[in-house]
């Protein structure tokens, strides 16, 4: 649980540092996260086109929430998310996640974990 907040706390600094102070308000996540309204549209727009039950990239489908929650509750989603840019194994391919939209992923992480 440490490591999960420490990591979260080091990329969400790191994700800010470039942006404008308005826009860093608009990264943070306020209270608690809603799989259907926060998550599952990134998850909809980053992820399914490769981990769906027709492609299963990887061997990984994501078939919802329940799926998902594994996942964070198992380390994996944050480890993808986490690794270096570099990485074969980093999340989505090119990862073009939106600082908010990473900074809601690690927050529901978290969240997951509590």
């Amino acid at each position: 649980m440490k490591k999960i907040l420490y990591l979260f706390s080091f990329v969400a600094l790191f994700s800010c540092s470039s942006e404008n102070e308005e826009d860093k308000h608009n990264d943070e996540p306020n209270g608690q996260l809603s799989y259907q309204v926060d998550i599952a549209p990134i998850i909809q727009s980053n992820c399914m086109v490769c981990h769906n039950a027709q492609a299963a990239s990887g061997g990984l489908v994501i078939d919802g929430e329940t799926s998902m929650v594994a996942m964070a509750q198992s380390g994996l989603l944050e480890e993808v998310l986490l690794l270096p840019p570099n990485n074969p194994r980093k999340m989505p391919p090119g990862f073009n996640l939106s600082s908010a939209d990473l900074n809601r992923l690690l927050a529901w992480i978290v969240q997951v974990n509590e």
